[in-house]
Parts: C-alpha cells; sequence; structure tokens
C-alpha cells in the first residue's frame, strides 16, 4: 500500500515536472523487487520465522531510497509504518538493529547536510526533534516487546496451570459420572457394566459416523448416563419377574423425563439430558416419551439407542443366555427405519462385522448370575419389552413364556442348540458323512423353519430356541440319522439307508408329523410349518459336496413353490454344463414368472429372497433390461473336499465379484458352490467384458489345475415383463 501510494504521488509529481521519470522506475525496481521476494517467501513458508527479516530489509530499501533522495525534513516519518509491522512482531533484537540502522541512516544524512550548509545551528531544531523522535519511538517498541514477552509467559504458565486443572475437574466430573452410572446398574444385579458398554459402544458408532473424537468424546460422556431415570423407579417394578400391570409400566416409561430433569442443571456437558429423554424414543414415531419420529430425534439420542438395544440382546438374563451374533444382526436388518435409524443401524452392523464392537464385554460366563427361585422366563414381557410393549401384548408374552418354561423345567438342561452349533460341529459332520456314504447309500436333508423371523420378532428369541430344540430332538430320536446346525434357522441330517425318492419322502413326512404333534401342544408354535431340500447319494454319486448342493438348490425350489414344502433334488444329467444352465433356468423362471405372484417377499431362501425382492421392484419401476450371470466352481475331486476348504474357495470368488462389478450391481449366494450376479442396463459386451475379469481375478488367486470356474448368462427384459 506505501509502494502504491508513493508511486502514485511521484507520478504526479513527474507530471508537475518535479521528478523524473527515471526517479519513478528506480523506485519502482527498488521497492516492487523486496516486496515481490517477500510475497514468493511467505506462500512457500508463511510460517518461516526470516519471513519478518525479508519484510523489514524490503521496507528499509525503499526507506533509505526515499530518505536519501527526498526534498522535505519529514521524510524521516516514514520509518513509522516499519514500526507498527516491527511492533506486531514481538522481536526486540529486530527492533534494536532496525532502529540502529535507521538512526545511523538519519544521521548520515544530516551531517551531510550540514557539511553543505543545508543544517545550520539556528536551523537545527527540526533534525533535533526528528532524532528524538526516531530515538523514542524505537525504545519505547523495545520495551514494549520486553514487556509483552514478559507477560506472554506469564499467561502461558497461567494457561497451562488453568488447562491442569480444567483437566482434574473433568477428570473429577468422569468420575462422579461413571459412579452414578455404577450406581444405576446395581439396582438390577444383571445389568451390570450395562451403562459403561453403551457408552462405549456409542463412541464407535460416533467415530464410524465421521464424528470427531472431541465428539464421540462427548457422546460417550452422555451415553454413560442415560438410564439415570431409573433412579426414580422402585426396584419393586424394575426387578418384578412377573407381568406389569398398566400403572407400573406407565411408571417404568417416566424414566427417561426423570432422567432429563436429574441433568436439566448440568452446564458442563449441556447435551446430557438429551440422551437419558429421548433414548426410548423410535425412528418410526412409535417410541416416548415424545413420539418422536425420523430426523426429530436427536442423532445423539438415536446412537444412544442402537447401542442400548445391541447391548441389551448381547448380554445374558436371568431367563436366558445372550443371543448369537446372527440374532442380533437380523434384528439390526430387521429394525432398520422402524427402531432405528438406518444409517446408525448399518453403522452398528459394519462394526459388528468388522469385530470392532468384541473385547468390550469382558464378562466371563460364570459371572453372570444363576436364575433365582421362582423367577420365571416370563421377564421376557417383564425386562426386556417393558420399555416398548403395552400390557396387552406383555400378558399375551407371559402366557407363552410359561409354557415355554414349562417345557425347560421337563427336558433335559443340557444346552443341545450349542452343542450342535460347535464350531467344528459341521466339518465332523462332513467327515462321518463320507465315511458312511462309503459303505453304504443315505439321504441328505436341509431343513428350514418358514418364518422363522416372524417366531423371533413375535414372541422373542428363547421361543426361537424351543422350537429349534424340539427339531433338533426329533431329528436326533430317527434311528440312523445323524444331525448338526447348518445356519440359524436351519439343520442338516443324513440317514444312512434312504436310496430312493419315496423313502426319502415317508421319511420325512414322519418327521413333520411328529413336529406338528409337538407345535400344537404349544400355541405360539401351532402352526409352524417346515420345508425340506433332500439329496440322494443313489443321484448324486454319493459325493457329499454334489448331495449339499443339491439340498440347497431343492430348498430353492419349495420356499418357491411355497411354505411346508419338501423338494427331492434330480441331478440334470451328466454334462455339467448343462446342469448349471438349468439352475440358471430355474432363478430366470422366478424374475420371469413370478410377477402377480403374492408370495414374493416371502421368500425365506436367505440371500437369493432378498435379490429377488431388489431386482423385482427395480424392474417394476424403471423397466430395466437385466442380465443374470451364474458362476459356478468345479471341483476335482469333491468327495475329498473339507467343508471350510470350499467355504474359502467361495469367499475367492465373492472377492473377485465383489471387486469387479459396479456399485449398482447385485450378486447373492446361490448354493454352497455358486454365486449370481445381476446386471442392470449393461451392453452385452461390457458385461462380458466383466466376466473376463471376474475369472482373471478368481485364477489369480486359486491355481486353475485344482478349480474350474464356469458361467452361464441370461438377458431379461423387464420393461417388457411390465408391459405385459
Amino acid at each position: 500500500m506505501i509502494v502504491v501510494v508513493l508511486l502514485a504521488a511521484y507520478l504526479l509529481e513527474v507530471l508537475k515536472g518535479s521528478r523524473t521519470v527515471s526517479y519513478c522506475v528506480v523506485f519502482t525496481l527498488l521497492t516492487v523487487i523486496p516486496f515481490l521476494i517477500s510475497y514468493l517467501a511467505y506462500r512457500k513458508a508463511p510460517d518461516s520465522p526470516r519471513l519478518k527479516y525479508y519484510v523489514g530489509l524490503g521496507y528499509l530499501i525503499m526507506y533509505l531510497f526515499v530518505l536519501v533522495t527526498g526534498k522535505t525534513i519529514l521524510v524521516f516519518t516514514y520509518i513509522f509504518p516499519l514500526l507498527s509491522l516491527l511492533i506486531l512482531y514481538h522481536d526486540r533484537k529486530l527492533i534494536l538493529v532496525m532502529g540502529g540502522i535507521a538512526l545511523a541512516v538519519n544521521l548520515v544524512v544530516i551531517i551531510t547536510s550540514m557539511i553543505g550548509g543545508e543544517i545550520t545551528l539556528e536551523n537545527s531544531r527540526d533534525t533535533e526533534i526528528m532524532i528524538a523522535l526516531i530515538v523514542l519511538v524505537f525504545s519505547f517498541s523495545y520495551y514494549a516487546s520486553e514487556l509483552y514477552e514478559d507477560i506472554s509467559a506469564a499467561n502461558e504458565a497461567f494457561n497451562e496451570e488453568l488447562e491442569q486443572k480444567t483437566s482434574q475437574l473433568s477428570d473429577m466430573t468422569m468420575q462422579t459420572i461413571t459412579t452414578i452410572a455404577n450406581t444405576i446398574d446395581a439396582k438390577d444385579g444383571y445389568t451390570e457394566g450395562h451403562s459403561t458398554r453403551v457408552a462405549q459402544y456409542s463412541r464407535l458408532l460416533a467415530k464410524k459416523l465421521g464424528k470427531s473424537d472431541e465428539e464421540a468424546e462427548e457422546i460417550y460422556n452422555i451415553a454413560l448416563l442415560h438410564d439415570i431415570g431409573k433412579i426414580g423407579v422402585p426396584d419393586s417394578i424394575l426387578n418384578k419377574p412377573g407381568k406389569l400391570t398398566e400403572e407400573e409400566f406407565n411408571m417404568i416409561k417416566q424414566h427417561p423425563m426423570i432422567g432429563a430433569k436429574i441433568l436439566n442443571d448440568v452446564k458442563s456437558y449441556p447435551s446430557l439430558q438429551t440422551g437419558a429423554k429421548y433414548h426410548h424414543e423410535r425412528y418410526d414415531g412409535r417410541g416416548y416419551p415424545e413420539g418422536l419420529s425420523g430426523m426429530d430425534i436427536p442423532e445423539i439420542a438415536r446412537i444412544i439407542c442402537v447401542a442400548d438395544s445391541y447391548d441389551a440382546m448381547n448380554s445374558n438374563r436371568v431367563y436366558r443366555r445372550h443371543f448369537t451374533k446372527e440374532y442380533i444382526r437380523a434384528e439390526l436388518e430387521h429394525c432398520q427405519g422402524t427402531q432405528f435409524d438406518p444409517e446408525i443401524a448399518k453403522a452398528m452392523l459394519e462394526l459388528l462385522d468388522e469385530g470392532a464392537l468384541e473385547g468390550i464385554d469382558t464378562r466371563k460366563e460364570e459371572d453372570f448370575a444363576t436364575p433365582e427361585s421362582g423367577r420365571s422366563v416370563s421377564q421376557i414381557a417383564a425386562i426386556d419389552r417393558r420399555s416398548h410393549e403395552t400390557p396387552e401384548i406383555q400378558r399375551e408374552l407371559e402366557e407363552v413364556s410359561n409354557r415355554i418354561r414349562d417345557y425347560l423345567v421337563l427336558n433335559d438342561e443340557k444346552d443341545l442348540l450349542d452343542t450342535l452349533a460347535e464350531e467344528n460341529r459341521i466339518q465332523e459332520f462332513e467327515l462321518k458323512a463320507v465315511e458312511m456314504l462309503e459303505k453304504e447309500d443315505g439321504c441328505l436333508m436341509l431343513l428350514d423353519i418358514d418364518q422363522f423371523s416372524n417366531l423371533n420378532h413375535k414372541y422373542g428369541f428363547l421361543c426361537g430356541d424351543v422350537c429349534l430344540r424340539m427339531i433338533a430332538e426329533t431329528l436326533l430320536g430317527c434311528e440312523n440319522m445323524m444331525v448338526c446346525r447348518y445356519e440359524g434357522d436351519s439343520f442338516l441330517a443324513f440317514h444312512q439307508g434312504t436310496k430312493t425318492p419315496e423313502e426319502a419322502n415317508l421319511l420325512i413326512e414322519g418327521i413333520r408329523n411328529e413336529m406338528d404333534r409337538k407345535f400344537d401342544q404349544m400355541d405360539a408354535l401351532r402352526g409352524i410349518t417346515l420345508s425340506f431340500g433332500a439329496a440322494l447319494s443313489t443321484v448324486c454319486g454319493r459325493r457329499f459336496a454334489r448331495m449339499l448342493s443339491g439340498c440347497e438348490k431343492a430348498m430353492m425350489a419349495a420356499k418357491k413353490r411355497g411354505k411346508n414344502r419338501t423338494v427331492i433334488y434330480e441331478e440334470y444329467g451328466d454334462e455339467e454344463k448343462l446342469a448349471v444352465e438349468k439352475d440358471l433356468d430355474s432363478i430366470s423362471s422366478i424374475i420371469e414368472k413370478e410377477y402377480g405372484y403374492e408370495g414374493a417377499f416371502d421368500l425365506e431362501y436367505k440371500e437369493f429372497g432378498r435379490v429377488y425382492e431388489l431386482i423385482r421392484n427395480l424392474g417394476i419401476r424403471n423397466a430395466q433390461t437385466v442380465q443374470l450371470v451364474l458362476f459356478t466352481i468345479l471341483f476335482s475331486d469333491n468327495a475329498s473336499m473339507p467343508i471350510s476348504d470350499r467355504t474359502m474357495v467361495m469367499k475367492y470368488l465373492e472377492a473377485a465379484i465383489n471387486n469387479t462389478v459396479r456399485k449398482v450391481d447385485v450378486t447373492a449366494r446361490f448354493s454352497s458352490t455358486q454365486r449370481i450376479v445381476l446386471f442392470t442396463n449393461l451392453p452385452d459386451e461390457n458385461v462380458q467384458m466383466v466376466i473376463d475379469r471376474i475369472m482373471k481375478e478368481f485364477y489369480r488367486m486359486i491355481p486353475e489345475n485344482q478349480f474350474r470356474l464356469v458361467y452361464v448368462s441370461r438377458n431379461i427384459n423387464l420393461k417388457q415383463l411390465k408391459e405385459k
């Protein structure tokens, strides 16, 4: 700014004839060049300690030029703008150097003027004032900078001490909050550590959602006290073993408001009351205390809601053990958009898949108390659901759980389901089945419970466990039958000696009749149906892998035809390519022919049911073209290939597909050796290019001489189907 102002003044003097053009050019060079050097140095390293010296030197060059060529004694005042910069820098050394240079140069100019007779003792007053001003302003600037450093040092020490005190106060606050949280949990011995775990889950969720460390820590502190309102609820209600009256239920629903009032005056964490007040609100608006919905519910409360529900499902209770990860995952998926914010539930599922939640719950199984005398399974209604269900639903749950209790009392206490679901159980099952097949033909069966998730959702997971236990006991009661858990609601069973479809149907019909008899004894299970997919060794050549694949395909067909069905797998022929093409034909027929099929959304074959629903909706809405590609892994020796190895190879295929296809494409497992990919609105030549990349990526990970990957494809024009 100084350069621009001076240059403009000099140009005006050029027009008046008092300055020359060459003077303006020299001034510009002596001032603009140092300016550019300083500017470039700033752009390169704005925090460099040398920058202030560049600026001071550049200004000094301009000042010296003006001082030497100036025609007025007031030219010495040009040094004052530089002083303002020096004071801002607070550098005593720089002030001392610049002041010494300014004083020396001015003295040289004065002496030169005195020798030339321009300054005499009679007219030296202005010169004396000039020297005095330079000495005074630089001296006081030096003193001010020294004083500033002393004050800054004192302030820094004070701030450090204040920060230390604040940290101590924060630690004391956290200790107090933790003590209160432990006090809350102590009101019910079966929820020990609940508040701390919910806080830890909430912090992980916050970070997963992109929150800063500071925000995540704040959410942790808020979640610690989300249940503080339980202090105002009598222990007799919180720990009541039986059903709640409507009055008691309404009192339970008051604990969020009680918590908000308690925390209202805590100023260090203004959002504390938000977590306590709104963590029982539901995303669909059916929660309490205010019935908020969607984004009207504070984000902190939506995060705590998911974390709170996860810990409830992952914790042991007096009447049941904690739920499996599969159950918890299904519940989180099922409640997206109803109880939970979809994005937050999705984040929780990702944390679950990543294993990030492991290690937070450090309790051991023996640390959990055993059921108290007289405390029944009816606490499904009294504790887990009392914050969410009406008294009418609680009474229904009470009746169901009483029947469950009676069943458990009459049966062996050995945990049959856990034994059947042990990690190495399926490997043992396969080895024994292969050994039995070497001696005699047999039938492999895959059993699946129709609408099992609805049973769990309506009556609780304990009721579902009883259903599974009944099925397991029935299967184990059959002569020459071997059984293991295959998935959450599925069983694999191998029966030695069954050789024909007629014998297989007779065996399965006997199992159905026995199950119907047992289900009829319990109201909640009455009407439960089963689907069977079976494969005979006489058809599959006593090759266990082929029999398992056949069972899965038969189950798919059973689900397609409706509930309560049995399908016996039929081999398509000796040519493997023909077999794979017929598999794809069955998939295509579902999408092509099932429009208007009322049971479409009830397809329960896990992966493909979801894929079918997605493609069906997209196709109807957008009239898209869909290309289906079915990849099948062919093993050199199916009979000797363990399930664990086949599973690993399938994971490689899944990785090859996921690393190659677009985000808008869909893939799902069709059987233990097959994956299907659905491409939407992609030209044929592009589809072929993607297929080639998948094949190349798969063989990069897997030696081709051990496994062979084949594929077949089919185009479906959903626009034409929509018009039909």
